[in-house]
């Protein structure tokens, strides 16, 4: 990775890490969540596509991008390469529906319907909210519920389409992956999990004997981003002074350790994907992680996850989280407000009217489901709601050889003398990754396996 896709990887990284915090201090939720801030991304740049030149440049900026040219060539290239399904029934399982629905006094551009179909895979067309009202939201669900091979249902929930409502974008997105090296379900036993309110449940945990992809920090602080010593001392981590020092300063270091589970990827695919649990080492210590961590640190060690270390207990949840939340306020804390503001925002570009201009087209938006009123002839967001699904259990592809460990003496090998445990028994933070472009697809935390359906009031 050259300097400049480094720079836009760690840009994004950072943008994927403010919009988990924000609907995290939006919500003030405790719960399971899990997002795709790529996805809301994409939402946002198709969106700008409808609106003038100075509403297009202000989510440009939002998004990190220097300009609109450059906002769209990565959002469809990210569409086409890494937000796909496996190219055969090997690789990771990533379905999605996109779809427009518009008040029918307004006609849609055709050039719009026909960038969004090429550009996006996404589907446009107009409705009659007034007369149909709760029609509407069986015909979006139904849609969705066919787009997704029944993975996602229920997509609207009852009342969120009205006869004020003037446009309806819609997206829903489930990942579902199969592991290199699979977990034996035969091992999956009941364990005991902690809460982050002192309680405890039973849930199935998937445990391993093998060999796996660990690194542990200790005494680590982002306000200096530096080890103060190692964990283990066969690991020798480096200099790590260089990071990023952006983030809020922690009164005490802490300690948590980052495991990562490659997924298996077809023979025709080219991605590199894979899970990174981060896991601290104190039981109530998940908070205090997800506000200090941050881009420039993801981005250099992340890749250094590289070596099999033998690991002694190792238990991970199962667990499936479906979270929907309303993004509206997050992104305005992010500084995104034009669009939200009944005056300034400006997407005459969205329609086909008398006296508007042919040329002009929208794209709508892709992992989210927004609706949009008018004000006079004005549009402008009204509400974003995004939906995401992630799934984890036993399931894998052949296992891969992990390399041996020590040398060979006497047909014997040498025990080793670190054995590093995992044993995710209380809440943590994860990220599905592209490795290869530094791509971050989902962020999300579990602190309650069991419950895997938040969906927050819209």
């Amino acid at each position: 990775m050259d300097h400049a896709h480094f720079q836009q990887a760690t840009e994004q990284t950072n943008y994927a890490l403010d919009m988990f915090k924000q609907v995290l201090k939006s919500e003030e939720s405790k719960d399971n969540a899990v997002l795709s801030p790529m996805s809301i991304a994409s939402a946002l740049s198709m969106t700008a596509a409808g609106g003038t030149k100075e509403t297009a440049a202000e989510v440009a900026a939002h998004l990190k991008h220097p300009d609109i040219e450059s906002m769209h060539q990565l959002r469809v290239q990210i569409k086409n390469t890494i937000f796909r399904e496996g190219s055969d029934s090997s690789g990771p399982y990533i379905t999605s529906a996109t779809g427009l629905w518009v008040d029918e006094r307004t006609p849609l551009n055709p050039k719009f319907r026909k960038f969004v179909k090429h550009n996006y895979g996404g589907d446009a067309q107009e409705i009659d909210f007034r007369a149909k009202g709760e029609d509407v939201c069986n015909e979006v669900n139904q849609w969705v519920d066919e787009q997704t091979r029944g993975k996602v249902k229920d997509f609207l929930p009852f009342g969120a389409v009205h006869g004020e409502t003037r446009m309806l974008l819609a997206n829903a997105l489930y990942f579902k992956g199969n592991w290199k090296e699979k977990f034996d379900i035969n091992q999956t036993k009941d364990k005991t999990f902690y809460l982050l309110n002192g309680q405890c449940i039973t849930v199935p945990m998937m445990r391993s004997q093998k060999k796996q992809y660990i690194k542990a920090y200790s005494n680590w602080c982002s306000a200096d981003a530096s080890f103060k010593e190692d964990l283990w001392p066969m690991y020798m981590f480096g200099d790590s002074t260089e990071f990023s020092t952006n983030s809020v300063s922690m009164k005490v270091p802490f300690d948590f350790k980052v495991l990562r589970l490659p997924y298996k990827t077809g023979s025709k695919d080219h991605r590199q994907l894979s899970m990174y649990v981060f896991l601290p080492d104190r039981k109530d210590g998940l908070p205090e992680l997800e506000k200090n961590l941050d881009a420039a640190w993801i981005m250099r060690e992340l890749p250094t996850l590289t070596r099999y270390e033998p690991v002694g207990e190792f238990w991970l949840p199962r667990f499936k989280s479906t979270f929907k939340c309303p993004v509206n306020k997050p992104l305005q804390n992010m500084g995104l407000t034009n669009p939200f503001h009944e005056v300034k925002a400006d997407f005459s570009g969205m329609r086909q009217a008398p006296g508007s201009r042919s040329s002009r087209f929208t794209c709508v938006p892709t992992g989210c489901n927004s609706m949009i009123r008018t004000s006079g002839r004005r549009l402008y967001l009204s509400k974003v709601i995004h939906h995401a699904v992630v799934e984890v259990n036993e399931d894998g592809g052949e296992p891969v050889n992990a390399p041996s460990y020590g040398r060979s003496l006497s047909n014997c090998a040498f025990e080793p003398l670190y054995k590093m445990d995992f044993v995710a028994d209380h809440p943590f933070l994860y990220l599905i990754r592209e490795d290869s472009s530094g791509v971050v697809l989902f962020i999300g935390r579990v602190t309650h396996p069991l419950d895997g359906n938040p969906l927050l009031e819209l």
